[in-house]
């Protein structure tokens, strides 16, 4: 998705969590790094 994105010019982030899978670790990490770009 995120190399389709880029070949389409859409801006976008990728973001990968080390050591997780769908599990609350990975929630927490994804809102950790997300909730500051809606505020730039």
């Amino acid at each position: 998705m995120h190399e389709a994105l880029d070949n389409a010019g859409i801006q976008n982030v990728f973001y990968e969590s080390q050591g997780t899978a769908h599990e609350f670790q990975t929630r927490r990490r994804e809102r950790n790094d997300f909730t500051p770009r809606l505020f730039r």
